[in-house]
């Protein structure tokens, strides 16, 4: 069975995208590739899925279905000196819609083409928070990216 680490080899890009299931070649590429801005665990997302009670009084098991869901990316990414600070001035408005569109397997480096599979997250940026700085750390910041609509979790990368 073939696997592979995730070390080098997820590649994260900030895009508008027309079709979340489909991504085109030319969205992606025009977008800002953020991997090497993000911080070894700065790609953080969670699904938090609520249950709903089916429990019934004539059973001694309490039974639940599948809810609503809710999905938050939290990014930490690098600030830079010397140049421009691209994470720091990508996502510098707050309510800005930003779509996430996340692929894994082929090293970080490879550009997208048609074929690939990929996560899409469209969202609605927060505020950006300086983390505090510490010892032997780079300057670093978080922000969190708030579903704004269900995410393409089988997206499929279409020519252009």
């Amino acid at each position: 069975m073939p696997r592979f680490t995730n070390d080098g080899r997820t590649k994260v890009t900030v895009a508008t995208i027309a079709d979340k299931d489909h991504p085109a070649v030319s969205e992606l590429i025009a977008g800002e590739d953020i991997e090497c801005l993000l911080t070894g665990d700065g790609l953080n997302i969670t699904f938090n899925e609520n249950a709903v009670d089916d429990a019934a009084l004539c059973e001694q098991f309490d039974a639940e279905l599948p809810g609503t869901v809710k999905v938050t990316s939290e990014l930490t990414l690098k600030r830079l000196t010397g140049e421009v600070d691209t994470g720091w001035v990508l996502f510098n408005t707050r309510n800005e819609e930003q779509t996430l569109a996340v692929r894994q397997g082929p090293d970080a480096d490879v550009a997208w083409t048609a074929g690939q599979q990929c996560e899409v997250y469209p969202g609605t940026v927060g505020i950006r928070q300086p983390l505090p700085p510490t010892r032997n750390t780079q300057a670093r910041f978080k922000v969190m990216l708030y579903s704004s609509e269900e995410p393409g979790l089988d997206g499929l990368v279409v020519a252009s």
